[in-house]
């Protein structure tokens, strides 16, 4: 598996052990290069028999890169993405799936060795990599079909954000231009199928899923020093403590303390044993031309949740104990602290449903579900505010003041990065065919119960979308617009998107990304990143 990353978010941190790094020239040309080659070549027809049954490849190959609109933002080099899918049919009632994606540049700063991406890491710094995106086996017999093996779940009905859709943890690297089925990751998970036979009044045809995911599989975040990385899990290179407000009031008041911080980002292996593992079950089914569903999911929380721990110490106190002398007061306020951000880990339980129908040439989606335990982020400047600071530094001040001018590293519990709550989220989308133009309307809402925490979610959180697609020039041009809007706290995001198929196996695609909004919300931390992106793909 890959290296551990332990120290991968520090900054300035170099290659693992040895690694041999590879010229930034050469990284930066053998992508495009290999893409070009690729391109210009027919599309050969992998697909063989033998006496080992019917074995299948395919994939393509992507180069993509980005163009920021403000150059202070996070760079991001070019990728070049090879995915190889390879199907085997040695059986008539078996089915061997894998598929692999070898990467090489992208949102990765310092990635400067090769390796295999290790599905214990939060932190993944790596280039190029090797990921088995999934790999199983199918088995059907009769009504029950079962897939054994690291595969991905796609539950819910709606576009862009499925309250139900809960089995695979997300890759945030690259969250805004990443195509929703790829952002997945995979999940060891063993899965059975079962379709039933009702009488045929009923007029239903229900379909019951189990499965059973037997270890946790942590989300994928970027790194501090990459282009993703949310503001509001940042810590500034310092700190001051005002002292007015930590001094007792029978003291005078206390000079202000200036605190410099180490920041990193540390891997946390998720506890990966069988009794922390997940069970989802969901039943489907078609009856009077409603294609329904209802989800169970109780088991590892799937979104990104982190702890901020942070040790506090006097770079002054520990010389002058060095040289034998006496710390002096003033050695208490000129600190530093190493501050860590690691991955943290719950279970929630979740119950829902959706549903779909057409009516004439319109179709409604409908999604909700009520999750318990959900851990939603807050903001590291929350945790930095003086009344916080005031909170955790003023009852134990004799305490802190002894163990740092004795020259030990205090630990200074400043709270938690993410918060358990339980949440009701819904959702409903309309879409309509008329004359090749396919506009969609959707609204999403999320409710959080019992929360007196500033969120960077609002206790009610209401977004409206509007998605539009047309094909032009006999269907080799495909032309997409999205823009969303949340009315409490106002945040903006916007999509451009157009696809050419230059051949029937090579497209290209354009597009820009609009992000406004406050810092205060998730989408809004990140309003400097706005980009043009272009990408080119050839599928063999």
């Amino acid at each position: 598996m890959g290296p551990v990353a332990s120290q991968a978010g520090r900054r300035g941190a170099g290659a693992a052990g040895g690694a041999k790094r590879w010229p930034e020239a050469a990284r930066r040309c053998a992508v495009p290069a290999l893409v070009m080659c690729l391109c210009a070549a027919p599309a050969p027809a992998y697909d063989v028999r033998g006496s080992l049954g019917r074995l299948s490849v395919g994939g393509y190959v992507e180069g993509s890169g980005i163009f920021r609109v403000d150059p202070g933002t996070p760079r991001q080099w070019p990728a070049g993405l090879v995915d190889l899918k390879l199907t085997a049919e040695p059986h008539r009632k078996i089915r061997v799936f894998l598929d692999t994606h070898f990467l090489a540049g992208g949102t990765v700063q310092d990635g400067s060795h090769f390796g295999v991406v290790n599905l214990s890491d939060t932190f993944v710094r790596l280039s190029p990599s090797v990921e088995f995106e999934e790999g199983y086996v199918d088995f059907s017999h009769g009504d029950l079909d079962l897939r054994v093996g690291k595969q991905k779940f796609a539950w819910g009905r709606l576009d862009g954000y499925q309250p139900t859709n809960i089995v695979n943890p997300r890759r945030l690297t690259d969250p805004f231009i990443m195509e929703e089925q790829d952002a997945a990751i995979g999940v060891p998970a063993l899965r059975a199928d079962y379709f039933a036979h009702l009488p045929e009044w009923l007029r239903t045809e229900p379909r019951l899923t189990l499965v059973w995911v037997p270890v946790p599989i942590p989300a994928r975040f970027p790194l501090p020093d990459e282009r993703w990385f949310p503001a509001s899990a940042g810590v500034p290179e310092s700190v001051r403590i005002p002292g007015r407000d930590i001094a007792p009031r029978a003291m005078p008041p206390l000079p202000d303390a200036i605190v410099k911080n180490d920041f990193h980002a540390t891997n946390r292996r998720p506890p990966q044993q069988l009794d922390e593992g997940a069970v989802g079950v969901r039943v489907s089914g078609l009856t009077l031309d409603v294609d329904w569903g209802l989800v169970f999911y109780d088991g590892p929380e799937t979104s990104p949740a982190f702890d901020l721990h942070s040790v506090v110490f006097s770079p002054g106190a520990r010389r002058h104990l060095a040289r034998g002398e006496m710390p002096t007061a003033s050695d208490l306020f000129h600190l530093q602290a190493d501050v860590n951000l690691e991955p943290r880990f719950g279970r929630i339980l979740l119950a829902g449903g959706d549903a779909a129908a057409r009516y004439g040439g319109f179709t409604g989606r409908l999604e909700g579900a009520f999750s318990k335990d959900r851990l939603l982020p807050t903001s590291v400047d929350t945790l930095l505010s003086n009344a916080n600071l005031k909170r955790v530094i003023a009852p134990n001040l004799a305490r802190l003041v002894r163990q740092i001018l004795s020259g030990r590293a205090t630990p200074l519990a400043i709270g938690a990065l993410s918060v358990p709550r339980d949440v009701v989220s819904w959702g409903m989308g309309i879409d309509y065919t008329y004359h090749g133009w396919t506009p969609l309307v959707q609204v999403n809402q999320t409710f959080i119960l019992n929360n007196s925490t500033n969120l960077l979610i609002n206790n009610v959180d209401t977004r409206l979308a509007f998605f539009v697609r047309r094909n032009f020039l006999r269907e080799r041009m495909l032309g997409e617009l999205m823009v969303a809007q949340e009315l409490e706290r106002g945040y903006t995001i916007g999509r451009l998107r157009v696809t050419y198929s230059l051949t029937d196996n090579l497209r290209l695609r354009t597009g820009y990304e609009l992000i406004a909004g406050s810092r205060d919300t998730l989408p809004g931390q990140f309003h400097d990143n706005d980009e043009a992106f272009l990408q080119l793909r050839y599928t063999y």
